[in-house]
């Protein structure tokens, strides 16, 4: 499900959870002596009301975040979304502490009605000249989920428990004078779920890891500048693996559904194991 998919569609229920402004309770006031200045947190309260007849099986997932992290958990117990974001201020001692970076962040919500299922639009912005100073963390519960599209940018994107098609791009935040920001853009994939639908998990700086059952298939595609791409499978023999000095690629239960990983600076690795929901394999 690519993103023009997901946009796509006569909105019904909009609903938005909007905050600018003041945002309340602060979560964290915490001293950087290493980097000379000074990090403080806000939560920002946010809700989403699904339509009347609920959050159906066929739901998918389009989140664009300007900095920070994104995490989509799937959990079957739930029978609402739910949705958490902080918003975070970073800024040099010379400055002192103030409030406005974080005050500057805003978070829309829209669930939309489409021929599919319904899709959750998450957008998140902040009216400041150094994104690298402003960030959004976001966690978002889900019954069900059939498909993810995220846009992020400073931190790590980790989905758990995700089917369907997956679109991932990550990176350090761009700042304005065209430099990068110091914080990577990883990328972790895990579920039990089996993916049989096409997948990109792409980063331009960091490290990407896809970890999933037996269960799934596909044409992979492994691509690794500046670190080094691995393939583990203990318990499923690839139908086919090759390695040319650039790419890897294997063959999965003969699947036909493309599986790009890519790093433009890190490391990627594809894991087929018994229980991917409850591994943990360290990140370099």
């Amino acid at each position: 499900m690519g993103r023009a998919g997901l946009v796509e569609g006569r909105v019904q229920g909009r609903v938005h959870a909007c905050i600018r402004g003041i945002v309340l309770a602060v979560a964290a006031v915490t001293a950087l002596g290493g980097a000379g200045g000074c990090a403080y947190k806000r939560s920002i309260d946010v809700s989403v009301k699904e339509p009347a007849e609920g959050w159906p099986e066929r739901s998918a997932l389009d989140v664009q975040n300007f900095h920070g992290s994104v995490r989509i958990i799937v959990d079957p117990s739930l029978e609402r979304i739910v949705p958490t974001a902080v918003a975070g201020a970073r800024q040099p001692w010379s400055e002192g502490i103030q409030w406005r970076p974080a005050e500057a962040v805003s978070v829309v919500m829209d669930v939309e009605r489409q021929p599919g299922g319904n899709v959750l639009k998450v957008r998140t912005g902040a009216m400041w000249p150094n994104p690298e100073e402003v960030w959004v963390d976001l966690t978002i519960r889900v019954p069900a989920c059939s498909g993810v599209t995220i846009w992020n940018r400073g931190g790590l994107v980790e989905l758990v428990g995700v089917s369907g098609a997956v679109q991932v791009e990550n990176g350090p935040v761009e700042l304005p004078d065209g430099s990068l920001g110091s914080s990577n853009g990883d990328i972790l994939l895990r579920t039990d779920q089996a993916m049989l639908e096409p997948v990109a998990l792409v980063t331009s700086r960091g490290s990407v890891l896809y970890q999933v059952g037996p269960n799934s298939a596909g044409m992979f595609e492994l691509i690794a500048e500046g670190g080094k791409e691995e393939f583990h499978s203990p318990l499923l023999r690839p139908d086919r693996m090759e390695h040319d000095g650039r790419t890897l690629r294997a063959s999965v239960n003969r699947g036909t559904n493309h599986v790009l990983l890519r790093s433009d600076d890190g490391w990627v690795r594809a894991e087929i194991i018994e229980d991917p929901m409850h591994d943990r394999h360290a990140w370099p």
